[in-house]
């Protein structure tokens, strides 16, 4: 046992080393709103960049990943994307509709 290593070093093996403290990103919604309308966001952006969507099915698309996500079991989500699609609510049930039946595949036919 050498007694000429300082203290400090002798405990610092006992310690775990400091690690830096990483930011997260993951932003938590303040509100039920926020929720939906962070969702929805990511949800357009993220059928946006596929091209395999085409332009014509995209909103279906949106609604399809979206009730997926269980965003639909939010209440006023559906008044919230259907504002935000510029489509009618009736148009957003009738996309859960089809998708349920097993009539909507991703894409128009």
């Amino acid at each position: 046992m050498n007694l000429d290593v300082p203290f400090s070093q002798i405990m610092s093996t006992f310690v775990p080393p400091e690690t830096p403290d990483v930011g997260s990103s993951v932003n938590f919604a303040s509100s039920v709103e926020d929720l939906v309308t962070q969702t929805l966001e990511f949800t357009i952006e993220e059928v946006n960049a596929d091209r395999n969507v085409s332009n014509n099915a995209k909103n279906r698309q949106i609604v399809l990943n979206l009730y997926e996500k269980g965003i639909f079991d939010i209440k006023d989500a559906i008044n919230q994307v259907a504002d935000r699609l510029n489509i009618s609510k009736h148009t957003v049930y009738l996309y859960i509709r089809q998708f349920k039946s097993g009539d909507f595949q991703g894409q128009d036919k």
